[in-house]
């Protein structure tokens, strides 16, 4: 496989195997954090931007009950 520039984001990536010095195909790369994501990605779903909001809500509801934060000397 030849890689111009390493892979550094998730994504569909394009690279080039080499299986003989005359003979190279074109593959795509699917660089993913889970299977699930992969999926997504392979259908043509963003991820990314949309799993960080979803993340971001998680946690609001994760603290939704917690109490709020106060600013000082912690009561003894």
């Amino acid at each position: 496989m030849i890689l111009e520039n390493p892979i550094k984001m998730l994504g569909l990536t394009p690279v080039r195997v080499v299986l003989h010095p005359e003979v190279s195909i074109p593959v795509t790369v699917n660089i993913a954090r889970s299977i699930e994501e992969a999926e997504k990605q392979s259908r043509g779903e963003r991820v990314g931007a949309t799993d960080e909001e979803e993340l971001e809500a998680d946690l609001a509801e994760l603290f939704e009950g917690a109490p709020p934060e106060t600013e000082g000397e912690p009561e003894a």
